[in-house]
């Protein structure tokens, strides 16, 4: 709670990180597209502590709220989105890590051990090392926060794709390059329709 309270409390970063976008493409990349993606990873991660009780779900949803913190300093977004010199050098792992170790600094005999959990659930929730995570999940509340992560950024890139191609005009997507694949675009109207059909039967 007050290493949340640290962040928060400071108007300066509440600002940014109500404004960054959460990336340059593919999911949420637009003026506070972050702070979306943040509130949905953070109501995946309240279910899965009211399913799985072994979690502790005061901490997943912290660590839910300050896992991609360092997107306020990966991106610049006053004309175009794009990355900043410190976000195609650093990324947003490395530089999220250096604001919850300076916060941790800050503040009075915060417990080691928590300490590391913090440091290991930010640094593992890529989830692979390929994805850019130096570590792998360790502990139950960074395996969850990177499914949480990993499904929200994916459903909300699909959506995305949707979106991008409505005018399209065609039953498929254009080759999607994050997916590998091409997507199809007739689902939601298919399912209605014949969810209603069957309900009327």
């Amino acid at each position: 709670k007050n290493l949340l309270k640290s962040f928060f409390d400071d108007q300066e970063f509440a600002e940014k990180f109500k404004r960054a976008p959460a990336a340059t493409k593919v999911h949420q990349p637009y003026i506070g597209g972050l702070a979306e993606h943040t509130i949905k990873v953070v109501a995946i991660c309240e279910t899965i502590g009211n399913i799985y009780k072994e979690i502790n779900r005061d901490f997943l949803i912290t660590m839910a709220i300050l896992h991609d913190i360092g997107k306020i300093r990966e991106y610049a977004y006053h004309k175009v989105i794009e990355h900043t010199d410190e976000g195609k050098l650093l990324g947003h792992i490395a530089i999220s890590l250096e604001m919850i170790d300076r916060k941790i600094r800050s503040m009075d005999d915060f417990p080691k051990d928590l300490e590391l959990m913090v440091k290991h659930t930010l640094l593992s929730h890529h989830g692979h090392f390929e994805f850019g995570s130096p570590r792998l999940p360790s502990i139950l509340a960074a395996i969850a926060l990177y499914y949480a992560d990993e499904l929200e950024a994916k459903v909300s890139g699909f959506i995305n794709v949707k979106e991008e191609n409505k005018d399209f005009n065609e039953k498929w997507s254009k080759w999607v390059w994050w997916l590998e694949r091409s997507i199809y675009l007739d689902e939601e109207a298919i399912l209605k329709n014949k969810i209603n059909e069957t309900e009327e039967e």
